[in-house]
């Protein structure tokens, strides 16, 4: 399902033997891209009310409702402590499927 790509001096290699990785694997190597997004804006300095936008691909990893309940999860628990500074969060897939947002005004 996944083949994997090196270089080769100036050239792309696709490696051609199968490859495969279950939807779990997926699933947590796209909320460990989220978190590192979230945590290289950690320590910036943004003016007051800026909202955070972090692209991911959902096309995989996002395949039903539990996949998103984790996203979720994970975001409350993971990433929310290091972008409570921001305004707003919005975690939004390649594929358009997946748009979760987080109002992080304090009151």
């Amino acid at each position: 399902m996944f083949d994997r790509i090196t270089k080769s001096g100036t050239n792309l290699v696709v490696d051609d033997e199968p490859g495969y990785k279950n939807h779990e694997e997926v699933v947590a190597n796209e909320l460990r891209k989220i978190l590192e997004a979230a945590q290289r804006k950690k320590n910036k300095q943004y003016p007051a009310n800026t909202a955070l936008v972090i692209p991911f691909d959902d096309y995989l990893a996002m395949n039903d409702d539990r996949d998103v309940k984790q996203l979720d999860a994970f975001v409350r628990d993971r990433v929310l402590p290091d972008v409570e500074h921001f305004r707003w969060l919005g975690l939004v897939g390649w594929s358009q499927r997946t748009f979760e947002e987080y109002d992080l005004a304090r009151t």
